[in-house]
């Protein structure tokens, strides 16, 4: 589980960055619905860290709540695992 993590989150760093790089030279962009399917797999630190390191998607409130709630839900979801994996010891 913690690869998944670490992999979508790279993806979603990265996707901050080469969208950051396509609207600074006016090239077909990566769509905002792509995005947000990053961050509600599992991705929102690498999207929140590609917003702040390439200040990119800072002022769209969305994005934010999204990463907050994708967070809360993951959260949720991690609590749920582990403690039905602690019953399977």
């Amino acid at each position: 589980m913690t690869v998944y993590y670490i992999f979508l989150n790279m993806i979603g760093f990265l996707t901050m960055g080469v969208d950051k790089w396509k609207a600074k030279y006016h090239r077909w962009r990566i769509s905002e619905k792509s995005l947000h399917i990053i961050i509600w797999t599992g991705g929102m630190f690498g999207i929140w860290m590609g917003m702040i390191l390439f200040h990119h998607k800072t002022k769209k409130k969305i994005f934010y709540l999204s990463i907050i709630g994708s967070c809360i839900l993951h959260l949720i979801f991690l609590y749920i695992f582990i403690e039905h994996s602690l019953y399977l010891i």
